[in-house]
């Protein structure tokens, strides 16, 4: 159960990674033509991610992933 936590969580901070690029790209750059099944695919990682952090949310995991994203390393310790 903690190994399939563990993979939804790596999923749903891929996804992020992911779709923060490409939402910097389409932002930015402007000589980057829009690719439609491009555009389907992202909203598909986003799906995905969404039903991967609905499975883990609840997990201490999810809850320290949460907190490394709101705190630096310096700030925890």
């Amino acid at each position: 159960m903690e190994v399939t936590l563990r993979m939804e969580l790596k999923n749903v901070a891929q996804s992020f990674i992911l779709l923060q690029q490409a939402r910097h790209d389409a932002d930015y750059n402007l000589d980057r033509p829009l690719d439609p099944a491009e555009a389907v695919a992202q909203v598909d990682q986003a799906l995905s991610a969404f039903e991967s952090w609905g499975i883990a949310s609840d997990s201490d995991a999810a809850r320290e992933y949460l907190f490394s994203l709101l705190f630096n390393e310096k700030e925890r310790t």
